[in-house]
């Protein structure tokens, strides 16, 4: 047995020897602890009881293994090691305490920094940025609200943020000008679709929003920019409801005043595709100079109509 630094022998029978699951763990960490330090090491079994693995000894074994593996990751050679850390703890406890006073709330902020980075979904906030910026931008605030405030005033920043976002666009909504799609019956945005066939004489629009105080401002004036790029030989104004659930006073009062504004000039003006609420205001605050408002009118119901019956006079208007 020349050939091995060091013979170990261990026990595997016997009343004070480890039991045999033990035994056989306890001989495959011997011999891998010899090849990662590159001292070759005879572990042999014996069957008797003089084993120094006798009784109460294997749990210290367990333990010395177990500091011998914390050594060897931390490149330590001899046993010496744990003496010079011990000696470095206490000489940075002395001479160091200054500078790490406020190392516990380095360590803890750099535990919740590591948290946090787990709930941060970066690729899906990019995802939400290309769909849509209005909930991209309530994201933020509410990161950014949590990050200065604490997660119940962060929250109830980026709910209100969200209303606030929510309610700027609804006073700034779509007005859409509709055309002909080719081939149908069916109308949509020229904007979207720049293919759409216009209808001579006839401008129809649509606001994608319900009609309210806090937007007519805004509809009024994206109606005129509209009827100012409108051919010269306008004879018919077509409103299309479909995407307007409900309207107020003050909607109602300015589909009345457009209304009166066109047939001074000599144009129709058309209310289409209304809901149920809808037509009851519309019917008590405009009345019938917009014509039939029907749930079975369409677009097309109302440019044939107009096209055989005489547009509205301001004398007519005045009587009525």
């Amino acid at each position: 047995m020349g050939q091995y630094e060091q013979h170990v022998f261990v026990c595997t029978s016997g009343e004070t020897c480890p039991e045999q699951g033990d035994t056989e763990k306890f001989v495959k960490i011997l011999r891998e602890r010899s090849k990662q330090i590159g001292r070759p090491t005879d572990v042999q079994q014996i069957g008797n009881g003089s084993s120094p693995l006798n009784s109460g000894h294997d749990q210290t074994a367990e333990l010395t293994l177990s500091q011998s593996t914390v050594n060897d990751r931390g490149g330590a050679k001899t046993p010496l090691a744990l003496a010079f850390a011990s000696l470095t703890i206490v000489l940075c406890l002395v001479l160091l305490t200054g500078l790490l006073a406020n190392l516990p709330n380095v360590v803890l902020a750099a535990i919740v920094l590591v948290a946090v980075k787990g709930l941060v979904n970066i690729a899906e906030l990019r995802r939400v940025w290309t769909l849509s910026r209005l909930e991209f931008w309530v994201a933020m605030a509410a990161l950014v609200g949590v990050l200065l405030f604490g997660i119940l005033k962060g929250v109830l920043f980026a709910a209100l943020f969200s209303m606030i976002l929510l309610i700027r666009r609804a006073a700034h909504p779509h007005v859409a000008r509709l055309g002909r799609v080719p081939g149908t019956r069916r109308y949509s945005d020229c904007e979207r679709s720049p293919d759409n066939e216009a209808v001579p004489g006839t401008l129809i629009i649509r606001t994608e929003s319900s009609l309210m105080y806090f937007n007519v401002s805004h509809v009024r004036d994206r109606f005129d920019q509209l009827l100012s790029t409108a051919a010269a030989d306008l004879k018919l104004v077509i409103w299309d409801l479909s995407s307007s659930p409900y309207v107020d006073i003050s909607g109602a009062r300015l589909l009345r005043d457009i209304q009166q504004e066109l047939a001074r000039r000599g144009v129709a003006m058309r209310l289409v595709e209304a809901r149920a609420a809808v037509r009851d205001m519309v019917r008590a605050e405009v009345g019938i100079e917009v014509g039939e408002v029907s749930r079975r009118v369409s677009i097309d119901d109302a440019i044939e109509a107009v096209a055989v019956a005489p547009p509205p006079t301001a004398e007519g208007l005045q009587r009525a």
